[in-house]
């Protein structure tokens, strides 16, 4: 029985403990808070007004030494993508990319949208012969 109550014990704590470790891992800021806002579609909450937001979060993090949580470069260069900023985007993207592996399929995607499609125009001297 009092093997039964130790074992217990150290679950219990085991688990409260999980649950309290990570807290600080990410600096959120207002993170959800904006992403909440990204779907109200009253027309209150822009593209515009949330990529200086989500300009001042980064900020305010780096000052923090902390790091920005999963899917904030992804948001950011979104918002960067809607304002016709695509460079901008192009970056966060290949950052989030970069921090976040699990996000290249996704990011892969997105950045391939963006990129600049290359023509490449073949000459008559560069088409393949016909045999026979």
């Amino acid at each position: 029985m009092k093997y039964l109550y130790i074992v217990s014990l150290g679950f219990a704590a085991t688990l409260f403990s999980g649950c309290v470790a990570n807290h600080n891992l990410y600096y959120w800021g207002s993170y959800e808070d904006q992403i909440h806002n990204s779907y109200d579609s009253s027309g209150k909450f822009s593209p515009e007004s949330r990529v200086i937001q989500f300009e001042a979060e980064a900020e305010k993090a780096k000052s923090k030494g902390q790091s920005l949580p999963p899917g904030f470069h992804a948001q950011l260069g979104y918002d960067y993508a809607v304002t016709d900023r695509k460079d901008l985007a192009l970056e966060q993207f290949t950052m989030e990319k970069e921090l976040f592996p699990e996000s290249s399929v996704y990011m892969d995607l997105l950045i391939n949208q963006i990129k600049p499609k290359k023509i490449v125009a073949q000459t008559n001297s560069e088409k393949p012969k016909k045999q026979g």
